[in-house]
């Protein structure tokens, strides 16, 4: 068949080669993230606030992570100062138990939910 190595010698070639690999893509890596969280800090300052009601779904602080950078918001009704990017996820995910809770308060609303033609009751707006 072919020529045959040993293997002890190409498990340490390899494991060499694999750790300086590895070292230099967790460089690349942590300089990207801090690049990335710079970027994020000089964004515009935003006022978000969200309501002591979503403290069931969320905690009473909702940790919000974006590439790498995180920031926890206190579920608490007060408005703070976030970057945009982290703004747009926290009205995203608001907007999603808000979809949750009018979805849930219309089907459980059995008294209104009758139609004289089949199709006629949208219960779940889309």
């Amino acid at each position: 068949m072919g020529t045959t190595l040993d293997p002890k010698i190409n498990a340490e070639v390899t494991k060499a080669e694999a750790d300086s690999l590895a070292r230099k893509s967790a460089a690349k890596a942590t300089k990207e993230q801090k690049e990335t969280h710079a970027k994020i800090l000089k964004q515009r300052q935003v006022e978000v606030s969200l309501a002591p009601m979503y403290q069931p779904w969320f905690g009473r602080v909702m940790t919000v992570s974006l590439n790498g950078s995180t920031i926890f918001l206190p579920v608490d009704g007060r408005g703070y100062k976030v970057p945009e990017a982290f703004a747009a996820l926290i009205h995203e995910r608001r907007r999603a138990v808000d979809d949750q809770v009018t979805r849930s308060k219309v089907i459980g609303n059995v008294q209104e939910n009758r139609e004289t033609a089949p199709g006629e009751l949208e219960l779940v707006p889309r």
